[in-house]
């Protein structure tokens, strides 16, 4: 068990993160932040193709500690960031900050570091020069060991993400949407930044953790990530527009292994894929010939079918190395929607279209995903979701009696999938694969709070630095 209230071991030492950590910084990175899926057939990890401070860098105000062991000169057996700004919080302006990349070496777990440098960042960003009065994480919705450490420390869940994920290996597709369809030539580029800067700073005015319009202005639509605003109006007073974002600049996914490492398939590629397909035909003759020496007399349908079935597998086995290639050569790994901005009637067409858009823009870049993240009640999650995968609720609002939130006792309906939609359809209730959890830093939010911060709203600014 890891010893909660006890001091630091002999010889672990917190101190601010210096030039000289960086290496030990990204290893504790690679191995803390690798994925598995399918008992190891897929792995890979977060990989940093710049300096591990570089994305806290984008803000105006950051903080990185590490943890160092006397007995490993030079080595970091622990990290954690925050990065700070100025944001709208339940209709004021505070000084916030985000929470991320809280690491501890294996050897080293267990023994308090991942509590003690999350209590030291939270002393420190209260207290001047940062002044941070509230502070906010992301943590996986199956990571019940973080989400102990932060429950421990005084943190409480927000917010449930939904996340819209999209490969681009093929153009946008509008599925059944002939209304999208029909507004995709009324989509433009909002052409000058100014200009995208300003209508996302007044539809977000005063919601929660959006960003001031200067900060807005030079932290993200000034930023080199900033890749565009994309609008679209139907003429009766209805419009949407989306914003796209570099979100491989600082760091992305290194593939490790899919089925064989990964470093085989990126070198034998057609190798791999002559031999699935030599294997599959090769399966299919046999079976075929089983089946005409065997069953053709008395089921003749029987060889048709082993056949249909060789086939059919030559070429999934052909599209998987053909879709493993282009994944690897793809200039960059994902962009980020942000800012989804809508009025009017007739908003979900148009912002349908904008989607399309976006998808297509960060495809002709060479962008391998498009991911979002929202509120999982936000009703705008409806022009990300194919209409196959909306599902009518019979009323919106509260979770029925009885319900419960992931990661927060009593039920707060915050966290119910799908709660909260005013026009009564939602995305269909899944659960979400991470969580927002907060925390008042200052003794005045505190109290105004009276012990118990109240959630994030649904519409609430996702900002792609963060991610």
């Amino acid at each position: 068990m890891a010893r909660d209230d006890a001091a630091l071991d002999v010889g672990l030492r917190i101190r601010e993160y210096e030039a000289r950590d960086d290496a030990g910084c990204k290893r504790l990175e690679d191995v803390a932040s690798q994925f598995q899926a399918f008992r190891g057939l897929v792995k890979s990890a977060i990989t940093h193709y710049s300096t591990f401070d570089a994305k806290a860098a984008q803000f105006p105000q950051r903080l990185l500690l590490v943890c160092t062991d006397d007995e490993l000169p030079g080595a970091v057996v622990g990290v954690i960031a925050v990065a700070i700004k100025r944001a709208w919080l339940h209709g004021a302006m505070r000084k916030v900050a985000y929470v991320f990349d809280l690491r501890v070496d294996e050897s080293h777990q267990r023994r308090g570091i991942g509590l003690h440098l999350s209590r030291e960042a939270e002393r420190r960003i209260a207290l001047a020069p940062y002044d941070v009065e509230y502070a906010y994480l992301s943590v996986n919705a199956d990571n019940a060991r973080a989400k102990a450490l932060y429950s421990k420390l005084g943190w409480g869940a927000c917010s449930s993400r939904a996340l819209s994920f999209e490969i681009l290996s093929a153009p946008a597709s509008l599925g059944a949407r002939p209304d999208a369809r029909a507004a995709l030539g009324a989509v433009e580029r909002v052409a000058d930044v100014a200009d995208a800067a300003r209508l996302t700073a007044e539809a977000y005015a005063c919601r929660d953790l959006s960003l001031p319009p200067d900060e807005l202005a030079r932290g993200l639509f000034g930023s080199a990530q900033f890749l565009g605003t994309f609008r679209a109006a139907d003429g009766a007073g209805s419009y949407a527009a989306l914003s796209l974002w570099h979100g491989s600049a600082f760091t992305g996914f290194r593939p490790i292994r899919l089925g064989l490492p990964w470093a085989w398939w990126a070198r034998a590629w057609p190798l791999a894929a002559a031999a699935s397909a030599a294997g599959a035909i090769a399966a299919v003759r046999a079976l075929a010939l089983g089946a005409a020496t065997r069953y053709v007399a008395a089921e003749p349908l029987a060889a048709v079918l082993f056949a249909t079935a060789g086939v059919l597998t030559t070429y999934a086995a052909l599209r998987a190395a053909l879709f493993i290639r282009w994944a690897y050569t793809r200039t960059y790994l994902r962009a980020r929607a942000f800012a989804p901005v809508r009025d009017g009637e007739g908003w979900e067409p148009l912002m349908v279209a904008v989607r399309a858009r976006v998808h297509d823009e960060a495809r002709k870049l060479g962008f391998a995903i498009l991911v979002m993240n929202t509120d999982q009640r936000d009703p705008v999650n409806r022009a990300f979701r194919p209409p196959e995968r909306t599902a009518r609720s019979p009323a919106a609002g509260a979770p029925p009696a009885g319900a419960g939130g992931a990661g927060v006792a009593g039920g707060d309906p915050l966290l119910v999938p799908g709660a909260g939609d005013v026009r009564g359809a939602a995305p269909r209730a899944k659960r979400a694969p991470t969580e927002f959890w907060h925390k008042a830093l200052s003794p005045a939010l505190r109290a105004a709070a009276g012990g118990a911060l109240a959630p994030l709203a649904p519409d609430a600014f996702f900002d792609p630095r963060d991610f």
